[in-house]
């Protein structure tokens, strides 16, 4: 059972959703180098927020979309 206390941060229709659903949306269609630059938008929303679980998980994508436009140049790049 849903406890109704919890509220919800981000809603489907909040801003910070639908850029992130644009961004994913980037990135199955293999445009990372605008995912990449999408996801960036809303990291800092995530983190001002302390949303740290939007803002790992859009830290990961991030980190994904580095990889795939460039395996071996920006390694130190994704690490970090």
């Amino acid at each position: 059972m849903i406890n109704p206390s919890i509220a919800v941060l981000y809603r489907y229709d909040s801003v910070e959703s639908q850029t992130r659903l644009l961004a994913d949306t980037l990135f199955l269609i293999k445009d990372y180098e605008a995912a990449l630059s999408t996801y960036r938008l809303i990291r800092d929303d995530f983190k001002s927020d302390k949303a740290l679980l939007h803002y790992g998980s859009v830290q990961e994508m991030m980190a994904l979309c580095i990889y795939h436009i460039d395996t071996y140049g920006r390694a130190k790049e994704i690490f970090s």
